[in-house]
């Protein structure tokens, strides 16, 4: 019976949760709400990848964990790492929402509007 018991208990610790509120997430991070919020503005988090808001703009604001977390190890960083490796060109910026940005290409692309 206690087998059972130390079986059920090891199941409830490896649960995590799968959505978060921010209240949530400050528990689960080493983030302040003020800073969670803040990096949402910074575009850090982003919405429809990280968080959502289900009832529109002026509704609870709800992490998606797994994703978080993947913002947490690196994962996303890592990922923008191989495509910087593998371009022809080194003068790529990673932006913190993910993309990239080729200087040559950018430079070019304003020389063509300027001209």
């Amino acid at each position: 019976m206690a087998a059972d018991a130390a079986c059920g208990a090891d199941i409830e610790r490896r649960r995590e949760p799968v959505y978060v509120s921010i209240k949530e997430l400050v528990d689960l991070t080493p983030w302040s709400e003020q800073a969670i919020r803040t990096m949402m503005r910074r575009g850090m988090f982003k919405l429809d990848v990280h968080y959502f808001q289900p009832f529109g703009r002026r509704s609870q604001v709800i992490f998606k964990w797994t994703k978080v977390m993947e913002l947490i190890e690196g994962k996303v960083a890592r990922q923008t790492q191989i495509v910087i490796d593998s371009a022809p060109s080194k003068s790529i910026i990673p932006m913190p929402n993910g993309k990239v940005i080729d200087v040559q290409e950018a430079t070019q692309a304003a020389l063509r509007r300027l001209a």
